[in-house]
């Protein structure tokens, strides 16, 4: 009687499975690790998709600050995504932009009262800190014109996790925090989220906390914080840096440069929103850019899109939504003066100002408009993502493309397997381990040590939900849990786990196809055959073969596990 963790796999229940294991597009660990990278007089900068890639980017329409912003902008290879964090009444953080629920959700149906008309100023408009997460949870988003209620929900942080995790996304997530509750709340969540969210990768390596540098001026009020709290980790930070802070870092005694310089140590990043060359905040572009520190801005665009009229007379091309969401203001009203120095203009509208050979060269930028912004650099040559790498997973390798194997496979699906070094079979020329095969859910080879349980780790980026491009395939690795890449040989066409993942003869490309070449050519691929019965089921072993379109021992399905009946992400 087989354990019933391991139960068998109806045939149909994997059959019925979307056909695919989406694992995002690029390393999340590589994205943060090339934004600190990125010295201030780069040109090819880090795209954040402001508050998702929402309606903003006219590409869709959906919620800003939805999930299924969040999902789009993943899907859309994205390499980071802002959310905006406020924080209910009991201090749970959740997504949402303005201080008040009335612009964006139908708090004026579960509250009551007539909806909120932004360009006046009444109706149903509460702020979230008034009300407990029992109320708010019950809150729906309106679409972005505001004519209707969408089916998507306001979400905690949790949420969003919850569902990144699922969706197995691998954009990074910036949270825009607005209050030391929410910090400490969503680095509380951070340091008790155990889950891998794909080949080793914590939920601190996908996150990074964006907040203005008058709420923790100096990182050590951060990690204090943090500490009196008994929270560990500690988040990576990206301070947020206005003209208008200038005269507040006055007026309480703080070095806004020692401040400054203090965070770069700390991350390496800062987002300094200077307005205009040579104006207020100069000083600390060049700071930033002498650190050889991240060094971002904020691409400033309109954000209203009511039916008018516009309070104040203000151009629609020039409007902006305020954060107790009524409408509007225009930049103009929100220069600053410090010790006699005026903003005159705001540029940060303009890519000129942004990126390009006559540009502030930011390195790091956040917009409403993503896609948008990533055609114009790949137009300019701008664009260079193979420095994020490619996403890696936690799946299962399925032979046949996923087609069950007969009885005396079990009539399961069939699943690569790993050969552990506690097992005593070793290779008998090579001194590694066969990568074995046997039905995925078979009971016996897991109580021995085996596990079916592999991880892909894409070399370049692809957003292919079975890792593989359109060319001639994605190059990737193939591993076991403890690291070991499968290797192949090709004068004796056998196949084998080895520590070393350094050779070329560990590469493999993934083609759209699904097959599993050795080169990036059509010539030798992953092939499988059977070798014998093994714990009463036939048992089988991968070689390399000359490939053969019409071939299904040739074809392999990535899954998100061995045995799960959860349909997979598309």
């Amino acid at each position: 009687m087989l354990d019933r963790k391991w139960k068998w796999i109806a045939a149909a229940a994997i059959l019925g499975l979307a056909n695919t294991a989406y694992a995002g597009c690029f390393n999340p660990k590589l994205v943060t690790q090339a934004l600190k990278e990125t010295v201030g007089t780069t040109q090819k900068p880090v795209i954040v998709a402001h508050r998702g890639l929402w309606a903003g980017d006219k590409t869709n329409n959906l919620p800003e600050n939805s999930l299924s912003a969040l999902k789009a902008a993943d899907r859309k290879c994205i390499e980071a995504v802002e959310l905006d964090v406020r924080k209910t009444q009991d201090n749970v953080p959740f997504l949402m932009h303005d201080f008040t629920l009335g612009r964006t959700t139908n708090a004026y149906e579960v509250l009551g009262g007539p909806k909120f008309i932004p360009e006046k100023n009444t109706g149903t408009n509460p702020k979230s800190g008034d009300l407990p997460w029992a109320t708010i949870k019950n809150l729906k988003l309106l679409s972005p014109d505001r004519n209707s209620v969408t089916a998507e929900k306001v979400v905690s942080i949790k949420e969003v996790y919850d569902y990144y995790y699922e969706q197995r996304m691998g954009t990074v997530l910036v949270f825009d925090i607005k209050s030391k509750e929410s910090a400490i709340a969503i680095a509380k969540l951070i340091d008790e989220d155990t889950r891998d969210y794909g080949a080793g990768i914590k939920a601190s390596d996908i996150t990074i906390f964006k907040i203005k540098a008058t709420m923790y001026p100096f990182p050590d009020e951060f990690v204090h914080d943090l500490n009196q709290s008994n929270i560990t980790v500690q988040p990576m930070v990206m301070p947020i840096y206005t003209t208008n802070m200038l005269q507040e870092f006055k007026d309480k005694g703080w070095n806004i440069s020692d401040s400054l310089q203090a965070w770069l140590k700390r991350d390496k990043m800062a987002e300094i929103n200077l307005k205009q060359p040579n104006g207020l905040l100069s000083n600390l572009v060049q700071a930033t850019r002498d650190a050889k520190a991240a060094l971002g801005n904020f691409n400033a665009i309109p954000d209203y899109n009511g039916p008018g009229p516009i309070p104040k007379d203000i151009p629609r091309s020039k409007a902006f939504y305020d954060s107790n969401g009524t409408c509007c203001y225009q930049l103009s009203e929100r220069y600053a003066t410090f010790e006699g120095v005026s903003d005159t203009d705001d540029r940060r509208g303009d890519r000129t100002f942004l990126f390009g050979n006559q540009s502030q060269h930011f390195s790091v930028i956040t917009t409403d408009a993503p896609t948008k912004t990533i055609s114009e650099l790949d137009n300019l040559g701008y664009r260079d993502t193979d420095v994020y790498g490619g996403p890696q997973a936690n799946v299962a390798i399925l032979a046949w493309d996923g087609e069950p194997g007969g009885q005396i496979w079990g009539d399961g699906p069939v699943c690569i397997f790993d050969h552990p070094t506690s097992v005593t079979e070793p290779h008998p020329t090579l001194n590694a381990g066969y990568a074995w095969m046997y039905a995925c859910a078979l009971a016996q080879p897991y109580s021995a040590g085996y596990s079916a349980e592999l991880v892909i780790s894409a070399q370049k980026p692809t957003g292919d939900s079975q890792f593989a491009s359109a060319d001639l395939g994605t190059p990737i690795k193939i591993k076991d849990k403890k690291g070991r890449c499968l290797n192949y040989n090709i004068g004796s066409t056998e196949t084998y786990y080895s520590a070393d993942c350094s050779g070329s003869d560990t590469t493999f490309y993934r083609t759209k196809d699904r097959h599993i070449r050795t080169e990036a050519t059509d010539r030798l691929c992953l092939g499988s055959r059977r070798g014998g019965l093994y714990w009463a089921n036939a048992y089988g072993m991968t070689y390399i073969t000359e490939c053969d379109s019409t071939d299904v021992w040739q074809k392999w399905l990535f899954t998100k596990d061995p045995w799960t009946y959860t349909p997979l992400p598309n």
